[in-house]
């Protein structure tokens, strides 16, 4: 499976590390879209973007928005879309390595943890973790597979986004059974970590 992790130019930190966490993998960087850019004004000092996201988060947005294009241009059936801020659980190579435990409808599989309390359904088993479906609004983009639907889906979504991405594609009641959650999860941001 094809990885794509998104990074700042200005990282450059960071991305050192992820090259070096992803090395052996398939893997490609993709420049993120940065907010600095999406933050000007015109000469009236009124901002030239008219959107109630904040320029992150617009900025966040059109980087996912990026990273799904790639799989769609691409002609693969997946890829895992990471940010750069990530840290990996125990065998995540292994299930970037072989995609066959990736249910055919699903259309997003969420990676990471947020440490929150979720609502869940039934779970099934996934090499040595289990999926389920995704019933409740999970936090954060950090780390999830798309699927080439999901990517579409994402695309669609996202065109006039008036929310951050992750309550775009992890909402507050799931839409359908396609969005899973892996567990025990594979990824986990630097700031969470840290809490």
């Amino acid at each position: 499976m094809q990885i794509i992790y998104i990074n700042l130019d200005r990282h450059h930190e960071r991305r050192a590390r992820m090259e070096a966490l992803l090395q052996g993998l398939p893997h490609q960087r993709l420049a993120a879209v940065d907010g600095i850019n999406l933050a000007s004004v015109d000469q009236t000092g009124q901002p030239e973007i008219f959107s109630p996201l904040s320029p992150f988060e617009l900025a966040c947005v059109k980087s996912h928005q990026q990273a799904a294009q790639l799989l769609l241009n691409s002609g693969a059936e997946h890829a895992c879309i990471l940010e750069d801020d990530v840290h990996f659980g125990a065998n995540f190579a292994g299930f970037m390595s072989d995609e066959s435990w990736i249910p055919p409808l699903a259309y997003v599989v969420k990676l990471e943890t947020m440490f929150q309390n979720l609502r869940l359904g039934q779970p099934v088993a996934a090499r040595d973790r289990q999926l389920h479906s995704l019933y409740s609004r999970h936090h954060g983009t950090a780390g999830y597979i798309l699927s080439r639907q999901g990517a579409r889906q994402l695309i669609v979504k996202t065109q006039n986004p008036r929310l951050p991405l992750d309550h775009i594609l992890f909402p507050d009641i799931a839409e359908h059974r396609t969005i899973l959650q892996i567990s025990p999860a594979l990824v986990v941001q630097d700031d969470v970590l840290a809490r």
